[in-house]
């Protein structure tokens, strides 16, 4: 079984292999990081000492700096990086199977009864569901995707553990959760997991999962706190606290559709908290609201009946809890929802398979095989999206006319050929989007100035000055810089 799933896994991936790195962050956490690309040693002290782009993640960084080595090349690429792509590709499809088998892993442990060998069809099944789901494509195929992948290993391998049944499992299970947490903060949700599977499947109280999980909260807790404070939401919309239960249910919903019907999938939606209440009829947002509490109903009828079938619900809403709206974060200043949130998710449509499997003879067994390749035929089509910017964004775009950060990399691409009629169209649609953002009136200004339409660079300029200390500081122009060219060009004027 496990031989089958690696190999079902690399077939639907196998278009990955000749991807390029992505404008869509792949440049500046991994491509043309001076600490990844670079001979000689790696610079670990930089990892584990500076949050970059918001996030404090020095074990995936320190990932990154052991491939580098690996993927260099004497000779740069057309944006001057030494690194090979097919080495991180690579290595997330690795991270990707490693964590296929630890679900099928889990699984396994899940559907034994009475300490006698399960039947491996319920856990296969789920696992090649958790392998080829075309969900998972955007995690594995974005080279900065790899701190979902390795959180997820390591956060899933402090679950193994604490289910062993080893001498000082508590602690070491502890300590990969620590890592686990070090990768990307989110594994924070590992705890609650394991609560979960403590008190549905192995029917623990609430004193002995206290006994063994106190040291997962111990380090869960600072690693909440530090995640808040290293990434803001500054620029996101902010939301009235009644209101957010609405947007966290439209975003329960919108993860289910897509997990029943993975079709049009993108790398931005435009679903900002914003977007949701405003386009989205209040009727429809009830009605979200409404299968919420359904499944919650749902999930306290099958506790004591289906405890498999109760923790699929019970992981699927845990796993996207930090991502639901409830609170603030940095991505839903483009989109509420996105793809790779629900990697970890998607051990719960695994944990589904398996409970219905498990019940189900030959024929339910020959349905979730041809379900399964369905679906790994559209991974397989999803993959060859990912082969470089000009695919990737020409898909999204084809999917959200509207998306901010795709009209900006066109943008980008075309400035970076020389095109400035180009360049400064796909600028002009981005400010279109949202008026104020001050990464394209940075660019509109740039172009404005190789044209010597100085006063329509200054206005650009001026603009940026008002408005930006509302947006992330991702996308804000340096201070000093501005003044300095504002100043300049007032003075040329």
């Amino acid at each position: 079984m496990p031989v089958g799933l690696i190999v079902l896994t690399l077939a639907a991936l196998r278009r990955l292999a000749g991807a390029e790195f992505l404008s869509w962050d792949d440049y500046y956490t991994v491509a043309l990081n001076p600490a990844i690309n670079r001979t000689g040693m790696p610079d670990f002290l930089w990892a584990w000492t500076t949050p970059f782009m918001g996030l404090y993640i020095p074990i995936t960084y320190s990932f990154w700096m052991l491939l580098s080595p690996l993927g260099y090349v004497a000779q740069p690429d057309a944006v001057g990086s030494h690194l090979n792509s097919w080495i991180f590709h690579a290595a997330n499809v690795l991270l990707h199977c490693a964590n296929v088998l630890l679900v099928y892993r889990l699984l396994g442990l899940l559907t034994r009864r009475d300490g006698r060998p399960s039947n491996p069809w319920p856990a296969a099944l789920g696992a090649a569901v958790f392998a080829v789901h075309p969900l998972q494509v955007e995690s594995v195929a974005w080279i900065s995707g790899a701190k979902d992948l390795l959180s997820f290993t390591l956060g899933l391998s402090a679950l193994l553990v604490h289910l062993s049944a080893m001498r000082g499992r508590k602690w070491m299970s502890a300590l990969l959760l620590a890592t686990a947490l070090l990768a990307k903060p989110s594994a924070m949700i590992w705890p609650l997991l394991a609560v979960e599977v403590d008190g549905l499947c192995r029917r623990r109280n609430w004193k002995q999962m206290a006994s063994d999980l106190w040291p997962w909260v111990a380090v869960a807790l600072p690693a909440a706190i530090v995640a808040k404070l290293v990434q803001p939401a500054v620029g996101v919309d902010s939301v009235l606290w009644w209101r957010r239960p609405l947007v966290a249910a439209f975003s329960l919903v919108f993860y289910l559709y897509k997990l029943l019907w993975p079709v049009n999938l993108t790398i931005d939606y435009g679903m900002t908290p914003q977007w949701i209440l405003s386009h989205v009829p209040v009727a429809a947002l009830a009605g979200c609201a409404l299968l919420v509490l359904l499944g919650a109903a749902g999930f306290f009828w099958l506790r004591n009946r289906r405890p498999l079938a109760a923790l699929a619900i019970g992981w699927m809403v845990v796993a996207l809890l930090p991502v639901l709206g409830f609170t603030r974060f940095l991505f839903q200043f483009y989109s509420t929802v996105a793809d790779h949130y629900m990697y970890p998710a998607m051990a719960a449509a695994a944990l589904a398979v398996a409970a219905i499997v498990g019940r189900a003879g030959g024929v339910g067994r020959a349905m979730a095989l041809m379900v399964i390749f369905l679906l790994a035929a559209q991974s397989f089509r999803q993959a060859g999206f990912w082969a470089d910017d000009s695919t990737l964004y020409a898909h999204a775009l084809s999917l959200n006319q509207h998306s901010l950060p795709v009209l900006t990399n066109l943008g980008t691409q075309a400035l970076g050929r020389g095109d400035l009629r180009a360049a400064e169209q796909w600028y002009l649609r981005a400010v279109e989007v949202r008026p104020t953002y001050p990464k394209a009136r940075q660019k509109l200004a740039q172009i404005y100035i190789l044209q010597r339409r100085y006063d329509q660079a200054v206005e650009q300029l001026q603009l940026i000055q008002q408005t930006q200390s509302r947006w992330p500081a991702s996308v804000q122009m340096d201070t000093d810089e501005l003044a300095r060219l504002l100043k300049e060009l007032k003075d040329r004027h």
